[in-house]
């Protein structure tokens, strides 16, 4: 009974640290397409407002993750996302003559829970959890108007920010070890800054650098008021699964 016991131990041991359904790594690609838009400047001329229309969250994205297979069904998946900066840049001619450019970059940590269907082998398959967003944000304003010429830069500083993840894509499985999947992938949150940096240079090289703490009834000297960025985006992401 003993021998038994110890044998059936060691397979399932072996059975929980190589079957080729339990554990997997994953690398992907893909690009982010922003679901919404955000207005950072305004002003008047010629009796026509113009505005400055920015996008956040678009871009080239790459992935990496795990997944743990708990059931046929279930799947527990920890995904690292990073979006490297992306650059735009913004003008307007009005009596300044102002020039906005931006930069913002993304890596976010999402855990979540994935349930899938196996129909052969294509296994269609549906997710959702949160996102862990760790965000940079600088923008710079460069006006060059008759009586001045300075540049502006406004960098934003918050710990983390927290949003939702959802998604569906389809498995295609080449043989046990080898996964190509295809996925369109939901992350929507908005980043409140809760620091501000402005750091003006004038035409003649002086620096002058503020720092405020912006929050929604501002009433210090070092406070302005709360500012929002929408980050929602939809990617389109194509990668292979490796099964451990």
């Amino acid at each position: 009974m003993k021998i038994i016991f110890l044998l059936l131990s060691i397979v399932m041991f072996l059975s929980t640290e190589i079957s080729p359904q339990s554990h997997l790594v994953y690398f992907s690609a893909g690009y982010n397409v922003p679901t919404t838009t955000a207005v950072i400047s305004s002003s008047q001329s010629g009796g026509l407002t113009q505005q400055t229309i920015s996008t956040y969250s678009e871009g080239i994205v790459y992935q990496g993750g795990y997944q743990f297979v708990a059931t046929e069904n279930f799947l527990l998946d920890v995904n690292f996302n990073y979006l490297p900066g992306y650059k735009d840049e913004k003008y307007y001619t009005d009596s300044e003559g102002v020039y906005w450019s931006y930069t913002n970059s993304n890596f976010s940590v999402s855990p979540t829970i994935n349930i899938k269907f196996n129909v052969g082998n294509i296994s269609p398959y549906t997710k959702f959890g949160i996102s862990v967003n760790f965000i940079h944000l600088e923008m710079n304003q460069e006006s060059g108007g008759t009586f001045s010429n300075s540049i502006s830069n406004y960098s934003y500083k918050r710990d983390f920010t927290l949003g939702i993840v959802g998604g569906a894509g389809l498995n295609l499985l080449f043989d046990k070890t080898f996964i190509l999947f295809l996925e369109t992938q939901l992350n929507s949150f908005t980043y409140y800054p809760e620091e501000l940096t402005i750091t003006q240079t004038s035409s003649n090289g002086n620096k002058i650098t503020d720092h405020y703490y912006l929050k929604e009834n501002a009433n210090g000297d070092d406070e302005i008021g709360a500012r929002a960025f929408p980050f929602g985006s939809i990617g389109f992401i194509a990668g292979v699964r490796i099964v451990l």
